[in-house]
């Protein structure tokens, strides 16, 4: 099956607005992203977009999540109303967000369902679907927001050719797409896209760095604290043999680490692979972000504590690049790859090479820790300063605020 996240589905003919000044202060706004998941990178994309919204409007704009209806996000967030994506489809807004992150993507992964088990599926656990169909169905026909707008998104990689043709068919009607890294701005070029913003991740922002200051400074002790941040992962050659791959490593060469898992839903699979397996003689520590009982915070500055970070999840190392922990990405996507391009003081495992690459990249930080961090801290600049601009421009381009800052 395709795994990708359309904004709007193909059955919806998109029509929108051109070009036209918006008003300061929209009525209604609606954020798309992968929330719900208990993911506490996508937990952080929406809670930095949450707040600078809070900065800019006020109490008359009704704000909307196209996301799982997750119990911690109304507890996070009481003042917005959560929409499942189908619901979206059927409902208008004044601006739509697509938020964050990495949601228009494919993998080749089986078979895909046919149209009618999809709709089947979504008007079997909300059937009040079938009612607002009917009712925008027979109403007068509107576009489905005033303007669209992507947000420190990331494209790719697209394994089906027909899914990168209907992702450049929606952003084409965007009104501006804000890319967080370089290759994502490759598919703007490559589409032929002028009016794009190339920024970095929202959680590379000064709010970012406000809200969880935990920079690490100085050399290490005599033996490093390294943090492995692993995700369940069913895509290409390896899958989840990479997890056994990157623990078995650590295990024969008895290197002691603290493992990180970000995603209670999502990575349910690593969790139990780990309590079933006998061999984790060096594992210190697993924590796993969980939001009905963790706060950012507490689980960010635990995280921070690592003199090395090993990951496999994009998130993992952009708050070690906030935090100046030296990474070594294990290379699953594209992204990662992009990232290591752009951050001195990274490495990347080409997952294709021997695993010891990353036994002998952490020997190259333990020697020479604070060159590291100090190449980490050059980088940072140049990406946090690409972060804020991005945001800048947004704010002054979908609200018409020339002052923010």
């Amino acid at each position: 099956m395709s795994i990708y996240r359309l904004v709007l589905g193909s059955n919806i003919n998109i029509k929108v607005r051109k070009k036209e000044n918006i008003v300061s202060i929209p009525r209604s706004i609606t954020i798309k992203g992968a929330y719900g998941d208990a993911n506490i990178g996508d937990d952080l994309l929406l809670d930095m977009i949450i707040s600078v919204l809070k900065e800019v409007l006020d109490a008359r704009t009704k704000i909307v999540l196209v996301a799982k209806k997750a119990p911690y996000l109304r507890n996070y967030y009481p003042q917005v109303s959560i929409l499942s994506q189908p619901a979206s489809k059927l409902k208008y807004t004044d601006v739509y967000i697509l938020g964050g992150g990495t949601q228009l993507f494919s993998f080749k992964s089986g078979e895909r369902r046919s149209k009618f088990e999809i709709y089947w599926h979504f008007i079997k656990n909300e059937p009040f679907l079938l009612l607002l169909w009917l009712k925008h169905k027979f109403s007068p026909k509107r576009p489905l927001a005033g303007k669209f707008y992507a947000l420190g998104i990331g494209l790719g990689p697209f394994e089906e050719k027909e899914v990168e043709t209907s992702v450049k068919g929606i952003l084409s009607n965007y009104h501006k797409v804000y890319v967080r890294d370089k290759y994502s701005k490759e598919y703007l070029i490559k589409w032929g896209f002028h009016d794009y913003f190339f920024g970095a991740d929202l959680c590379l922002s000064s709010r970012f760095k406000e809200q969880f200051n935990f920079k690490k400074q100085g050399s290490m002790g005599q033996k490093p604290r390294i943090g492995l941040v692993l995700r369940s992962w069913s895509y290409g050659e390896y899958g989840d043999r990479l997890n056994d791959i990157v623990l078995k490593t650590f295990e024969d060469k008895r290197v002691q680490y603290h493992l990180y898992v970000f995603s209670t839903i999502k990575d349910q699979e690593l969790i139990e692979t780990v309590g079933n397996r006998a061999d984790m003689m060096s594992l210190q520590s697993m924590a796993v972000w969980d939001p009905n009982r963790d706060t950012f915070h507490r689980f960010l500055e635990d995280f921070s504590k690592n003199d090395i970070i090993v990951t496999s999840r994009y998130h993992a190392a952009i708050f070690a690049l906030n935090f100046n922990i030296p990474t070594i990405c294990i290379g699953i996507d594209p992204k990662l790859k992009a990232l290591c391009e752009e951050v001195a003081g990274f490495y990347y495992w080409e997952v294709s090479e021997n695993a010891d690459f990353i036994l002998e990249s952490i020997t190259k930080i333990f020697e020479d820790y604070e060159t590291h961090q100090s190449s980490i801290r050059q980088s940072y600049s140049l990406l946090n300063e690409r972060s804020d601009e991005m945001i800048n421009d947004f704010v002054k381009t979908v609200f018409g605020n020339a002052d923010y800052q």
